[in-house]
């Protein structure tokens, strides 16, 4: 079992949030337990994210299987109307440390 990582810390809770977006389920994450199992894939990253989460005050053990794939990223010339919303946030938290482990950069996440 690996030492848990600050990027899988930040992917498991956006991956039960879409979970329960897609499910209309209300899973509540709790801790990453493992996440020994990273790939390289084409021109993104697959993580295996072994997690607790509550289910209904039930405490279960679920694994998500994550790609991630950075489509795009420039400065924004103009201001873009985002709505507010967490998972917005911890998206572009993780697009932040996903650029700057990839370019070896030390750019700073500020707002959305």
């Amino acid at each position: 079992m690996s030492v848990v990582g600050g990027i899988s810390k930040k992917i498991a809770p956006i991956a039960v949030d879409i979970y329960n977006r897609e499910q209309n389920t209300h899973l509540e994450f709790w801790k990453v337990l493992d996440d020994s199992t990273t790939e390289r894939v084409d021109d993104g990253m697959t993580y295996h994210i072994i997690f607790k989460a509550a289910n209904s005050g039930s405490m279960n053990t679920y694994k998500a299987t994550v790609l991630v794939h950075l489509v795009d990223f420039k400065p924004a010339t103009e201001p873009i109307p985002v709505p507010v919303d967490d998972i917005y946030v911890k998206l572009a938290e993780f697009a932040v440390d996903e650029h700057n482990r990839d370019q070896v950069s030390s750019l700073l996440y500020v707002s959305v």
